[in-house]
């Protein structure tokens, strides 16, 4: 399949998302604008395969900035396609009760959003799906923090009342509640219906007619089931589209062999930076491993947050993610030494294109954890001297 330009206005999407209202129609955010290109081509260009350049759908320019797109600059593209759709950017996702609550376990995960039923949505999702395939067949991984009961909707495999809890455990809490409560303390629940709300906030009757049904203490059993069956087969109409895409790449007798867990790391890698794995494929360019400036460098990832490993990942290449094993590595994690007549006031630099960092010979370990701490949190933008600036939309 030919691969394409697709031109990318990073300053035009930030502008709109300042806006605070979804990209509906996708075609303001980057996962937008992704959209738009690609709806004109079959789903046979997500059908790459693994190996270099040649797995790219499609090149990346952004406009105004200095990046040259050898690899990085791809990646960092649909990495910050995929932060959108786990944010307030887009409307297909959403996030999970329990990371509204702050409750229960797997607070970060996000879920779709049962409100986003019209068709551009749904084209948006079918999308989602060729992508999914897309990552599967060449390992370039998606950052995406989606729960069990995602992965296991796409396949078609049974949900449990366990991948509720993981998104929703007040629920499970009220559903324990109501079928274990004595009878004298039932009747706070008299005024319940054959109803339950949804992640929406919209309320849904739970079989037919369910809104003139009371909930009572002899049929109490029956609503809980009715009400968890609901709430799991929320994001149906969405998890369908999803999947429309996904059987355009992948064939379905080969995601049949897969289980859920297998799926997600296929799709996004491994959830934490392994330093181990890291380290097995650094190479080093004007120092070795042995060097206090390399050890200071290893200490400071060991002793970063899963998130601050994330960040730095996507700093040196543009990647939350590391690939699953060393055989899967396409390219070597490079270290080498930057020269500076003052190191200790200069800032690591990341070249994402080729997966490696420039370090300044810094005197202590503290100065080398603040800089690269600074580096990863401020330095992730791909650009110009301030001309990105100029670079606006004509319309706006």
């Amino acid at each position: 399949t030919e691969t394409f330009e697709l031109k990318i206005n990073r300053l035009k999407v930030k502008k709109f998302i300042e806006k605070g209202v979804p990209d509906h129609l996708g075609e303001h955010t980057i996962y937008g604008q992704i959209f738009q290109h690609l709806k004109q081509y079959p789903f046979k260009i997500f059908r790459k395969k693994e190996g270099g350049n040649s797995c790219k759908i499609f090149h990346v320019q952004f406009q105004g900035e200095a990046s040259i797109d050898a690899g990085g600059p791809y990646r960092e593209c649909l990495s910050q396609a995929i932060g959108e759709l786990q944010s307030p950017a887009l409307p297909l996702f959403m996030q999970s009760p329990n990371q509204k609550n702050e409750a229960g376990s797997f607070r970060e995960k996000w879920i779709v959003n049962p409100s986003s039923t019209s068709l551009t949505h749904l084209q948006m999702y079918e999308m989602l799906g060729g992508l999914i395939g897309y990552a599967m067949r060449t390992g370039e991984f998606l950052n995406m923090d989606l729960p069990s009961l995602f992965w296991k909707s796409l396949l078609e495999v049974p949900l449990e009342r366990k991948d509720l809890e993981k998104v929703d455990k007040y629920t499970i809490q009220c559903l324990d509640d109501i079928a274990h409560c004595t009878q004298e303390a039932f009747e706070s629940y008299s005024d319940q219906k054959f109803t339950t709300i949804i992640s929406n906030g919209n309320e849904v009757e739970i079989c037919p007619n369910g809104r003139n049904i009371n909930l009572t203490y002899d049929n109490r059993m029956l609503y809980c089931e009715l009400a968890e069956k609901a709430r799991l087969n929320e994001g149906k109409v969405q998890m369908d589209a999803i999947r429309s895409g996904l059987e355009k790449v992948i064939p379905v007798g080969l995601l049949k062999l897969l289980s859920w867990n297998e799926l997600e790391m296929l799709v996004c890698g491994k959830p934490i930076l392994d330093i181990e794995l890291l380290k097995e494929n650094t190479k080093y360019r004007g120092c070795s491993e042995n060097d206090q400036i390399i050890q200071f460098f290893w200490k400071c990832l060991e002793e970063f947050t899963a998130e601050e490993r994330s960040m730095y990942l996507r700093f040196v290449w543009g990647r939350s993610r590391l690939p699953l094993t060393s055989k899967d590595f396409q390219m070597q994690h490079r270290v080498e030494i930057m020269h500076h007549a003052h190191p200790d006031i200069a800032l690591p630099q990341s070249h994402t294109c080729f997966f490696s960092l420039e370090i300044p010979k810094y005197s202590t370990y503290e100065i080398l954890k603040e800089k690269l701490k600074y580096a990863i949190t401020h330095c992730q933008a791909i650009d110009t001297d301030g001309n990105a600036n100029e670079v606006w939309d004509d319309e706006e």
